[in-house]
């Protein structure tokens, strides 16, 4: 047996000769002790990073960002998705749940190909984080740090935003006994997955993801493309009618049952999302009941049509696009943003484990 001491908490505690340890209260390593401790051992038992199952270390509350998309950022994501994509393969269980993070993932990508086709449209990356992706803060810790992201495309003269490709990080799911296994040869950008798993073992950032983060996510990005869209360029001066009013968007199943389980009440669904095209090339989208006196009908130009790939990619908006829609109402969607994130982090953790 030896000794091993905590420098950030002053405690000492007892364990076999294994200097991989982890301090039981803030999860950081622990070092040889040497000297005579001047109180009584801790009690708690130390951590081992590769064991089975590591509880989760302390966390701050959520932080959201709503990053433009630039020329300048683009290959930052493209790599960060695609190295994700190749992660997944070892780490998530069973053929359903693979393949439902590479479909989101792939409707990621697909809006940012959507991006590089439309310098009209605006189009912007809500994350979901534990810390900054940005500044000063190195590319694994960047890395790290991303819990869930999803893009949101819209355009001045539309109504309405799509949020597309919301995926969780991987990373978050990885049990502490994979990482060697993992720590190998998979390489994308700069980022290698074997450099990538030092880190997150060294920062002990192994955190258990986060449950039901998802419809926050989305009202947050709501929030934002109503605060942060541009005006439609034909606006008159001092017109201030206009604004978006809804998300409309083609979910994976999935996400469809989790949208109409959190946002029902202001959700219409497939069945009441009409299409027609119109002999002058434009389309007519109708939301709701058509018989209902509160159905909402939005014209959409043909030569926005024609413009913005991410109108038929993204939002379906072809009349033989049968994917499954749906639109939720967008100022009831940013209103059901909850700011007690960070007790929701704790609530989520205490229901996993106990």
């Amino acid at each position: 047996m030896a000794l091993y001491q905590c420098k950030p908490c002053g405690e000492v505690f007892e364990g076999e000769g294994n200097t991989t340890y982890i301090c039981p209260f803030c999860h950081r390593h622990v070092a040889a002790y040497n000297g005579q401790p001047d109180r009584a051992l801790c009690s708690k038992e130390l951590l081992d990073p590769w064991a089975e199952l590591l509880p989760l270390p302390l966390v701050g509350r959520i932080s959201y960002e709503f990053i433009p998309l630039t020329e300048r950022n683009i290959e930052f994501w493209e790599n960060y998705t695609t190295l994700m994509r190749q992660i997944s393969y070892h780490v998530l269980q069973g053929a359903e749940k693979k393949e439902g993070f590479q479909q989101a993932a792939f409707g990621f990508m697909q809006a940012l190909k959507c991006f590089k086709q439309d310098s009209a449209s605006q189009v912007w990356i809500a994350v979901a984080t534990f810390g900054r992706i940005s500044g000063d803060v190195s590319i694994y810790k960047a890395y790290l740090n991303i819990e869930m992201c999803m893009t949101v495309t819209t355009h001045p003269d539309v109504e309405f935003s799509t949020h597309m490709g919301i995926f969780r990080s991987p990373v978050r799911m990885v049990e502490t006994s994979k990482l060697k296994e993992l720590a190998g040869n998979i390489t994308v950008g700069s980022v290698n997955t074997k450099t990538l798993f030092k880190h997150l073992q060294k920062e002990s950032a192994l955190s258990r993801p986060v449950l039901n983060l998802s419809g926050q996510l989305h009202a947050y990005a709501a929030r934002k493309c109503m605060l942060e869209s541009l005006p439609p360029r034909n606006r008159k001066p001092g017109d201030a009618s206009f604004m978006k009013t809804y998300m409309l968007t083609t979910p994976l199943p999935k996400m469809m049952e989790i949208l109409m389980n959190r946002c029902g009440a202001f959700a219409t669904s497939n069945a009441n999302i009409h299409l027609e095209a119109e002999k002058t090339g434009d389309l007519m989208l109708r939301i709701g009941d058509i018989t209902d006196p509160g159905c909402h009908t939005i014209r959409i130009d043909q030569t926005l049509i024609k413009q913005c790939a991410w109108l038929t990619t993204l939002a379906g908006l072809n009349v033989h696009d049968v994917r499954p829609k749906i639109a939720l109402k967008l100022r009831p969607l940013a209103d059901s943003l909850d700011e007690s994130t960070h007790v929701e982090v704790v609530l989520d953790w205490l229901k996993k484990w106990h």
